[in-house]
């Protein structure tokens, strides 16, 4: 049990015996939640849980305890071990002085000047600490409604360094019996961070934490008094120590604020504890009524005021696609309570080098996993630092509950105490979280998992495209690319039986590494496909649309080939590609209409038909968003330059080039996690030299009733061709903020966002390909659009140059920008 040194090294040789306690109000006689309790001339110390109750481990002998409670007078207790085996310890109320105001046009809350004084010895306060480690006792509580749902227990150890090292490492965990074979992983490392103190650690206060949703300020921040008012609600004197109790106002109910008391100790004007929750402002995508309550209470150790005891809860109701499907309220609980603390010590390697791990926190069983990661991160675009990865390690060790109930330094309350004797192998999370509304039998959650085995089978191995050439597609389809290994491949085969042909494409290559060129791939097919695919439109998205509508603006032609190409990712964001490509492009007119709506469709155009030979090379920036599937990077340029060679033998000889950017600007409200953005995006391209149609250039736009972001919406594909293009867009996402100021708290809540734009474009077309086209007139659109509609779509009134209007739908949403 070697955890049990790391917890104790002073108990290493000496049997103990346990201490129960209870702390109360000498007066009232109340209980006081959360004081701490510390074994004088040792490293042993403790927290008393919400009912005032704590637990100590203590040798044979004579031990004196220090009890101290903020606004209480401290104590010192003295205890003889074995005798005294259950104690009840009593702590004087501080004197309470009320603040004095004066009663003036002018006069400020004393409260003001303290926190001037706050931010003033902030960094201050924390000068000299360069790191600290704590080891403690952690729990994690999973909340289903009202009904206990999960509970973890941990003994962790934390390491925090002012230059950025922040890492949790499990040294055992028990768990109530239906979370150890349960799919669903709950974990959090709040604890001991020093949450509203300096900006060297943990969430970075100091000058305003930033993040891709925005600009957060906490009651510290260097602006705080834009933000926030501040109220004194009294002065506590115990002895020679002072404590003011100071109320958080947020002054603004648009932008995430925090509310609540924190603690301000009259010597060092250092935070000694604090007691805030979230104002209605946090709103996140899917998640109603949000809110985030954080109780922390400080300790001084060697000069330094850290967490002692740290409690945070999240909760919220999950719901989705308008209420469609949906969870009870969860709530999740930490608490976390130190039981030792070092301050600028010696951090070895295996920490800094340590990586995260699949059972959660960190382990420093990396010597495997850092050789792989090493070789292929970057040329697999991780898109996060290495030491973000979860890599394999041993699991920690479970302790069985007779045993926890020894070591347990943290009194479980009776509602812990009932689940954990509940919650048996049968009472699984999947089953006591299950799904509620109209959508719930799609939800992946079940008892077999069977829906969700076969969804998962068909989204990765069947697929089926449907457009007025190739008909209804059946086919099949894999990808093949490890982390664990050099090779990656993949296929697909499917039967056109508008066309009736057989399409297929193999592909394939090789993680080279990262001393020179990153990767190699190469890729073989017999396919039909677009003159000109859209990088915002799919062709599976086409398939369905044309499915429903009967409409399909893109022409096709038969393609096969093959190409070599090698990769070079400078960074995971800029990127270089160069590719070989050989390719006989033919003509194909076979027309279907396996659609819902019966409709006449053009022709499809012959294109001049010839063997291609083309050296392709690509530059770009393109960042990988470090949250799976929320609003795409702020900027992004992808440069592309094309030359068919007829010393390559090839039958065209040309030069093309396109040019696409976006960038995103947050506008007003920057602190919100949402705020509102301009969207500006730029499309470019040029042709010149022995081409044919299929060669041609044409902007971005709208595929039937379908107008996704990025694309013009009162076009429709073709509807602008030539041989050079440019096109200017820019939106004004407001999010829910004219909701907002008219008062319409509903709405609001719903997440609907209203958006503005509009775009311009212009085509010349110098070719005798598409003459009937008007060559010079730019054209130009506005557009009003509602967005998050059900959590998913998004519906825009578009007004064009040649006065026509038109309206558009899209998927678009909070997620899925």
């Amino acid at each position: 049990m070697k955890f049990i040194f790391m917890l104790f090294p002073a108990l290493l040789f000496s049997q103990t015996y346990k201490i129960h306690g209870t702390i109360l109000d000498d007066s009232t006689r109340q209980t006081l939640s959360f004081a701490t309790i510390r074994v004088q001339q040792t490293d042993i110390v403790t927290s008393a849980n919400k009912e005032g109750a704590f637990v100590l481990d203590l040798p044979l002998g004579q031990h004196m305890l220090q009890v101290s409670y903020v606004g209480y007078n401290s104590r010192v207790v003295e205890v003889t071990v074995p005798d005294s085996t259950a104690i009840t310890i009593e702590l004087r109320s501080a004197i309470i002085q009320l603040p004095e105001v004066s009663v003036g046009a002018n006069s400020e809350d004393p409260a003001m000047e303290i926190m001037r004084e706050v931010i003033k010895r902030r960094d201050k306060n924390y000068e000299g600490l360069n790191n600290y480690e704590v080891t403690g006792y952690k729990k994690n509580i999973l909340y289903s409604g009202d009904r206990i749902t999960m509970i973890e227990e941990q003994f962790v150890r934390q390491i925090y360094e002012a230059k950025g090292l922040d890492k949790s490492f499990t040294l055992s965990t028990h768990k109530s019996e239906n979370v150890k074979k349960s799919n669903m992983q709950i974990s959090m490392n709040i604890g001991a961070s020093l949450f509203f103190v300096s900006g060297k650690f943990s969430l970075g206060v100091k000058s305003n934490s930033q993040s891709s949703s925005g600009r957060k300020i906490f009651p510290l921040s260097d602006d705080a008094f834009q933000y926030y008012d501040y109220k004194l609600l009294n002065t506590k004197i115990a002895g020679k120590e002072i404590t003011y109790t100071i109320q958080v106002i947020p002054k603004s109910s648009v932008e995430p604020l925090l509310k609540g008391k924190i603690l301000i100790d009259d010597a060092t004007y250092a935070v000694v504890g604090a007691d805030v929750e979230t104002n209605e402002a946090w709103n996140f995508p899917l998640v109603k009524n949000f809110s985030l309550k954080i109780l922390q209470s400080y300790a001084d150790y060697n000069g330094f005021w850290i967490p002692q005891y740290s409690e945070v809860e999240f909760a919220g109701e999950i719901s989705a696609f308008g209420g469609m499907i949906s969870f009870d309220k969860m709530k999740i609980s930490e608490v976390f309570s130190t039981s030792s603390c070092k301050v600028n010590g010696t951090i070895p390697d295996s920490v800094r080098n340590a990586r995260r791990s699949k059972y959660g926190g960190y382990t420093t069983d990396t010597v495997k996993a850092v050789a792989k990661l090493k070789r292929y991160s970057k040329t697999k675009r991780a898109p996060a630092p290495e030491d973000q990865q979860f890599e394999p390690s041993i699991p920690p060790q479970e302790i069985q509950s007779v045993v926890m109930d020894t070591l347990r330094p943290l009194v479980l309350t009776a509602r812990e105490k009932i689940a954990f004797a509940e919650l048996d192998s049968t009472q699984t999370m999947e089953k006591l979280m299950k799904p509620k509304g109209a959508l719930a039998s799609l939800n992946s959650v079940s008892d077999s998992g069977s829906a969700l085995k076969t969804v998962l089978f068909a989204l990765n191995h069947i697929l089926t495209q449907n457009n007025r050439v190739e008909g209804v597609t059946p086919g099949l389809w894999s990808n093949v690319d490890e982390m664990d290994s050099p090779i990656f491949y993949n296929g697909e085969i499917a039967y056109a039986t508008g066309a009736k042909k057989i399409e297929w494409k193999i592909g394939g290559g090789y993680n080279l590494g990262d001393d020179h060129l990153d990767r190699l791939d190469v890729n073989v097919w017999n396919t039909i496909q677009p003159w000109q695919p859209s990088r915002f439109i799919s062709k599976t998205v086409n398939s369905m649309l044309f499915s429903i509508t009967g409409d399909d603006y893109y022409h096709y032609m038969h393609s096969s080939g093959f190409n070599i190409g090698v990769h070079k990712y400078f960074t995971d964001s800029l990127f270089m590609k160069l590719y070989f490509s050989s390719e006989d492009e033919k003509s194909i007119q076979k027309n279907s209409n396996v659609a819902l709506i019966k409709k006449n469709q053009p022709i499809n155009h012959s294109i001049k038909e010839g063997k291609n030979n083309v050296l392709r090379f690509q530059f770009g920036f393109e960042p990988v968003s470090p949250i799976p599937f929320l609003i795409h990077s702020d900027t992004r340029i992808v440069f592309d330059a094309e030359f068919s060679l007829s010393s390559l033998q090839s039958d065209f000889e040309y030069d093309r080039y396109f040019i696409s950017a976006e960038t995103r600007m947050k506008t007003m409200y920057s602190t919100m996690f949402n705020p509102p953005y301009v969207l500006l995006l730029v499309e470019g391209g040029y042709i010149n030299g022995t081409y044919g149609i299929q060669h041609l250039l044409t902007p971005s736009s709208a595929l039937s009733l379908y107008a996704p972001v990025g694309v013009l919406k009162g076009m429709k594909y073709y509807d602008l061709v030539g041989d050079k293009f440019i096109a200017l867009q820019a939106e004004h996402n407001w999010q829910t903020l004219p909701f907002t100021f008219i008062g319409m708290k509903k709405i609001e809540e719903t997440g609907l966002q209203i958006i503005t734009g509009g775009s311009i474009a212009n085509v010349w077309n110098t070719t005798s390909y598409y003459a009937i086209q008007d060559k010079w007139k730019p054209y130009w659109e506005g557009y009003i659009g509602v967005g998050n509609i059900f959590d998913l779509f998004r519906v825009d009134v578009v007004h064009t140059s040649n006065n026509l209007n038109v309206i558009r739908a899209s998927i678009s949403s909070t997620l899925f920008n």
